[in-house]
C-alpha cells in the first residue's frame, strides 16, 4: 500500500508546529472513525493507532502547508491588480485635472472638444461644437467615475476577502487520506450506497468530512463547515479521486479504492 511521507522542507517544516496543534484536538474523533470501521473489517493486523495518527498529522502538514502556498501566490497576484488598479486611478485622476485645469481657457476647451471628436473619426460641422462639447464633458464625467472605481477595486484588494468556505477538496489528499483508511482499517474507502432512505454516505465520507473540519476550521465553526462541506462534496471528490487513481497508477502507485 503507498505510504504518507511528509516533504522534505524548511518552510513546510516551520508551519508544521501550528498544523500539529490545531489537528491535536480532532485526534480522538478522527482515531475513533477509524477504530469502528477496523473493528466492522477483517482484522488481519492490530489496529495501530498511532501509526495511523502520524499518517494523518503528516496527511494535514502537507494540505496546510499547500493552502497556505496557494494563498502566497494569489496574494502576490491580488498584490500586483491592486498596484496596477491604483496606478490607473492615479493617472486618470491626474489627466481629468489637468483636461480641466485646460478647460479653464476658452479657446483649448473648444480645441480639447474638437480633437476629442476627431479621434472618434465623427467628422461635425462647426455649428455642432457646443454638441461635441457636452459630448466631450460626459466622457470625461466618465473617466473620473472609472479612475474613482479603480481606487475603489484597489482598496477592496489591499483590504483582502472575508474567510472563505471550504471550496475544493484536492484529489491527491482525497488519496492520502483513502491511504491512510485503508491502512488503518483494512477495508477499501467507498462513497457510500443507495437504500431505501436514499444515499446515504459511508464511513471514509465521515472521516474525510472531520479531517477537513479539522484542518480547516477551529472548534467553533463546526456549524459553518457543516453548511459549507456537504456530504454530496465529499462523495463527488471520492468518486473523481477513486477515477483518477486508476488512471495514474504509474505516478500514484497502488490505488486504495481497488480490491486487492
Amino acid at each position: 500500500m503507498t505510504k504518507v511521507t511528509p516533504v522534505p522542507n524548511a518552510k513546510a517544516e516551520t508551519f508544521n508546529i501550528a498544523a500539529v496543534t490545531g489537528l491535536g484536538e480532532h485526534k480522538e474523533l478522527l482515531l475513533d472513525h477509524l477504530r469502528k470501521t477496523y473493528d466492522r473489517g477483517p482484522k488481519a493486523n492490530p489496529f495501530d493507532a498511532e501509526k495511523a495518527w502520524r499518517q494523518i498529522e503528516v496527511t494535514a502538514q502537507l494540505y496546510l502547508v499547500r493552502n497556505m502556498l496557494v494563498e502566497e501566490r494569489k496574494r502576490t497576484k491580488v498584490n500586483v491588480a491592486q498596484r496596477y488598479y491604483r496606478k490607473i486611478a492615479d493617472t486618470l485622476k491626474a489627466a481629468h485635472a489637468l483636461i480641466a485645469e485646460a478647460q479653464r481657457s476658452d479657446y483649448l476647451s473648444v480645441d480639447l472638444a474638437h480633437e476629442w471628436e476627431t479621434t472618434a473619426d465623427r467628422s461635425s460641422p462647426v455649428d455642432q461644437l457646443v454638441r461635441i462639447k457636452d459630448e466631450f464633458n460626459a466622457w470625461l464625467a466618465s473617466l473620473d467615475a472609472f479612475a474613482k472605481r479603480m481606487r475603489e477595486v484597489s482598496d477592496e484588494l489591499r483590504q483582502g476577502p472575508g474567510r472563505p468556505g471550504i471550496s475544493r477538496l484536492p484529489h491527491n489528499f482525497v488519496h492520502a487520506l483513502a491511504v491512510v483508511y485503508r491502512d488503518a482499517t483494512g477495508i477499501k474507502p467507498g462513497a457510500g450506497w443507495l437504500n431505501s432512505k436514499g444515499y446515504q454516505p459511508g464511513p471514509f465520507v465521515r472521516f474525510v468530512r472531520d479531517f477537513m473540519i479539522a484542518v480547516e476550521f477551529d472548534s467553533d465553526d463546526r456549524t459553518a463547515v457543516d453548511r459549507s462541506l456537504k456530504d454530496h462534496t465529499i462523495v463527488n471528490a471520492i468518486k473523481a479521486t477513486r477515477s483518477r487513481a486508476k488512471q495514474n497508477k504509474n505516478k500514484w502507485g497502488p490505488s486504495p479504492f481497488d480490491d486487492d
